[in-house]
């Protein structure tokens, strides 16, 4: 498959054009996924289920990147000038953040409607479910397939709880 030769970079150069396109940053930020790619001479059949992946579940993705950088940090001799402990926890925290941002959405969504039900005769209650079905709803469109198997709605409840004003 893969050589890492002239004609799969360039088309690799290809499928990232269009982050190129949104402006300084993305530029940055797909010459990082190039570097990245050109490091470990990833074979073409992978890219696009790993692009893929990416789009549709940035844990499950960022967890198997960790996982292969650290097999390649620790297939490497001598100092080759990357800071690879710093560039695993970078890419770890991406999914991580992702899972804290839902979880942390899911809590609110869960305190609000506490306080509907806790509360029903409240003028509140309209704006408790209003805000309840955003946080619900921001929480949907962030969620990733492999998050859904390890949230703990129990300890959600408990954050939710503890969010709630003490009567």
């Amino acid at each position: 498959m893969g050589d890492g030769g002239d004609s799969e970079r360039a088309g690799g150069d290809q499928a990232l054009g269009a982050v190129d396109a949104g402006g300084p940053a993305d530029g940055r930020i797909a010459r990082r996924v190039r570097l990245i790619g050109l490091l470990f001479r990833a074979d073409l059949a992978q890219r696009p289920v790993m692009a893929d992946l990416y789009e549709t579940d940035i844990l499950e993705w960022s967890e198997h990147q960790v996982e292969l950088l650290r097999q390649h940090a620790a297939t490497r001799r001598g100092n080759d000038g990357i800071d690879w402990p710093n560039i695993i926890e970078e890419i770890e925290s991406v999914g991580n953040e992702q899972r804290h941002l839902v979880e942390g959405l899911l809590a609110q969504a869960l305190a609000h409607m506490l306080k509907a039900a806790g509360w029903p005769l409240s003028p509140e209650v309209p704006g408790w479910q209003a805000e309840a079905r955003r946080f619900r709803s921001e929480a949907a469109d962030r969620v990733a397939p492999s998050m859904r198997e390890r949230l703990d709605l129990a300890k959600l409840y408990r954050r939710a709880v503890r969010y709630l004003p003490e009567t």
